[in-house]
Parts: structure tokens; sequence; C-alpha cells
């Protein structure tokens, strides 16, 4: 039995991203190129490569990546070989952000014997092999947006699954202030800046709490991102989930159900029924599998002091929605103040100050 003789941290592409590279892949094999390539593993691109009593240290430093990283977009650019020709593979951009950023947090002391390039292996063979498999790759080949979202440990050789753990599944804070211009312009209006004010004091409140505050800000920024469909009030809330679902961004997803329920209740939402009956089916039994975390109160308490032009005192802002709807029902108001005071005593200070109400303008 081979000994085995190093690890590596994978950055494991999305679902979609698997079936075009397998497509291509598919097609060489059809032509009776294989390649000598480890088989049965997910498209990837190699984030680090580890000697074997660094196990326990990459495992638990998986765990804090994922806390930290969302989901990350890649744009598979190009196609290219390794010197020596026996490495065909497909690559994003040069210097792609995301990943940068995720290769130099990695902590745990690296062991490889070439610089750092991120690629996707398609075919691994001899040189003359590989360059007659070239053109069939070449006539296929198409540039796209490809997702991380994974990170998994393996040993070789032989293959040995050590780990694997998700990104957030939220989008970057740049990827999400996009998706939040692009919603306003389908449907303008006050909400985009409430959202922006959500954003900053969820952030502020996540750094002072021992949150991930860049988690905070998206899931701040997009709580309410299901106005872009329209002039809808609770269906805002199955839109906005629906549109997160559909994009793989979960995390968002769940706050675009939970911001408007700090008692999981459907029944004490403030404003108008206007779904459909499988909309209120969707969001009542999404609910109802959810178990509040701290991301859900902290959105809820955010969404109870933002308003477009700023931060507003809670007590200001609550009665301003209840003279805007006729009512506000009185469960959710006591349920905001003492979230309020929950994250007040995580801070260790007066909420106001920790979001500088007096002076921040979206």
């Amino acid at each position: 039995m081979m000994a085995e003789e190093f690890l590596t941290l994978m950055a494991d592409l999305d679902d979609e991203s698997q079936k075009i590279l397998s497509g291509w892949y598919e097609k060489l094999r059809e032509q009776g190129f294989t390649g000598v390539q480890t088989q049965n593993l997910p498209f990837h691109i190699s984030m680090g490569s580890f000697s074997l009593d660094k196990e326990s240290e990459v495992v638990g430093e998986m765990k804090k990546l994922s806390d930290r990283f969302p989901v990350i977009p890649v744009h598979i650019s190009h196609i290219g070989l390794f010197e020596g020709g026996r490495v065909l593979y497909a690559a994003p951009d040069m210097n792609p952000a995301g990943l940068l950023d995720l290769r130099q947090a990695i902590q745990t002391q690296t062991a490889e014997k070439y610089p750092w390039t991120p690629h996707c292996t398609i075919m691994i063979d001899d040189a003359d092999t590989i360059q007659k498999a070239l053109p069939i790759l070449v006539d296929n080949f198409h540039t796209f947006m490809a997702r991380v979202t994974k990170l998994h440990l393996c040993a070789f050789w032989p293959t040995r699954e050590i780990a694997c753990v998700n990104l957030g599944t939220y989008p970057s804070a740049s990827e999400a202030e996009r998706l939040l211009e692009e919603a306003e312009s389908c449907n303008p209006g006050p909400w985009g800046d409430h959202s922006r004010t959500a954003a900053h004091c969820a952030k502020a409140i996540a750094a002072r709490s021992g949150m991930n505050s860049e988690k905070a800000y998206v899931l701040g920024l997009l709580h309410d991102i299901g106005r872009k469909f329209g002039k809808r009030h609770l269906g805002h809330v199955s839109d906005g989930y629906s549109y997160m679902k559909s994009l793989g961004y979960d995390d968002v997803a769940r706050i675009c159900l939970t911001h408007s329920f700090n008692e999981k209740d459907i029944s004490k939402y403030i404003g108008k029924f206007d779904t459909t009956e499988e909309e209120t089916s969707l969001i009542k039994d999404s609910l109802d599998a959810v178990e509040p975390d701290d991301y859900d109160r902290l959105i809820q308490l955010c969404d109870s002091i933002s308003g477009a032009e700023g931060v507003m005192d809670q007590i200001d802002r609550m009665t301003d929605v209840k003279n805007r709807y006729g009512a506000y029902d009185q469960g959710k108001w006591d349920t905001n103040i003492k979230l309020r005071e929950y994250f007040e005593a995580k801070m260790g200070e007066d909420l106001y100050i920790a979001v500088d109400k007096d002076n921040y303008k979206p």
C-alpha cells in the first residue's frame, strides 16, 4: 500500500461549473483521452499543499475560513499548459481578488515546490497526448462565471477524504452593492437607502459583538431585496427569499424571511397580506424551519432603527411604521426593545453611539 505524501486544500466549484467542466472532459474522453489525473474529485482550484503533520491545524483553519469568507465568484477566462506540457487546465482571470484574499488568509505553513497559480486541472498526461487533446478543448471552451462554494481537504496518495466545509452562502460586499443598485433601478424608492442604513448599523454592531461584520453588512444591505420586484408588502418577503435562493445565497434568503418576524409568527406581519396561497405557505413553512440566530436578531434590530435618511430613534421608527400602517403589534414592539438591550449588553456600548446615529447618512 502506498504511503500518503501530502495534503491539499481545494476550493471546490459550484454545481453548474461542475457540469460545464465535466462536459469539456467528456468531449476529451469521447475521443479517447482520459489522462492520469486523480479521478472522482470535484473540479477545484488548489489553495495550498501541506505536510501530513499539519492535518489537524488545516482542519481547524478551514472552519475559521468558512466563517469568514462568502461564496467567491471567479471568471474562468482561459486555458493553458504548465511547463513541460503535461497539465492541461482552465483558469480564472489574473489575480482574482476573492481567491487571493482566501489564499493570503491561510495561516498554516504550506509545503509547495512551485509558486501558487490558481487553476482547474482538466487533464494530466504525457506532453504528446496533451498536444493532441488540446484542440478538442479549444473547440469546446467558453468563458463563464464560476463560484467557489466549498473548501475540501484530502490526503494524497491514495486519496483520503478528510474534511469539507461550505463557504458562507452570501455574496461579497461589492456584489451585494451591485445587486441593490440593480434592484433600485427596477423599483426606485426610499427602501434602498433604508437598506444602506441597516447595513451600516449591522456592520458597526457586528464588529463590536464578535460577529462577522462583512456578513452582517451584506445581510443588512439585501434584507429588503425582494422589493426589486414591485411595490408589495408581505410579497417582498417571498420575492426576496426566492430570488436569493435562486442565486445560491441561502444566508441572505433566510434574512429576507426572518427580518419581518422577530416572533416567528406570520400573523404578526405589519402590512398587507398580498401573497398567493403558495407564497404564504412558503413563508410559513420556511419560517417554521428556522431557529433564529444572532444574525437574524441583528437585522431585525437594524430594521427597527433604519430610515431612508439615516439612523432613527427606535421608538420614533416604530411609531412611524405604526402611523403608516395603522397598527404595530405590541409583542413585536417589545421584542425589538429587548433586541436593543441584548446587543447593547454584547457590545458594552450604547446602541446609538455604536452606529453613529447623529452623523451617519446613507
